[in-house]
């Protein structure tokens, strides 16, 4: 049996290991951050993956943007049967044997630290 973590530290882990998956440094995802008008430093991204930095909501979407992957590929322990705990005591995770949906191919968004996404409103039959 996988041993609980508290939520901080799969969170942190979360983020590092999609970084690593997308073979970004710390800066790249710091210039991408700022790119999607945050004020992010390197600095910013190593007390994140350390879980010594507290995100926002919004960050968190920024995140799931510059590393081009899913809100929950971040938030949700990433083995089925892997638990994480709150601060008050309480377990989160996916039962053994459910999967997460895969994200969507992002490969579009991102020309090296340029952001490719849209900066203004969608109109009908425009992809983002």
């Amino acid at each position: 049996m996988i041993q609980p973590a508290p939520y901080s530290e799969i969170l942190a882990d979360n983020i590092r290991a999609a970084r690593s998956r997308r073979r970004i440094t710390q800066a790249s995802l710091a210039r991408r951050m700022k790119a999607l008008g945050y004020r992010w430093h390197f600095q910013t991204v190593g007390a994140v993956e350390r879980g010594e930095r507290t995100l926002a909501a919004n960050e968190l979407l920024g995140l799931s943007l510059a590393l081009e992957t899913t809100l929950d590929d971040l938030l949700l322990p990433p083995i089925a049967g892997q638990y994480a705990v709150l601060p008050g005591g309480q377990y989160i995770g996916l039962p053994a044997g459910r999967r997460l949906p895969r994200p969507a191919d992002w490969e579009s968004a991102w020309d090296g630290d340029e952001s490719r996404l849209s900066t203004g409103p969608i109109r009908e039959g425009e992809e983002n």
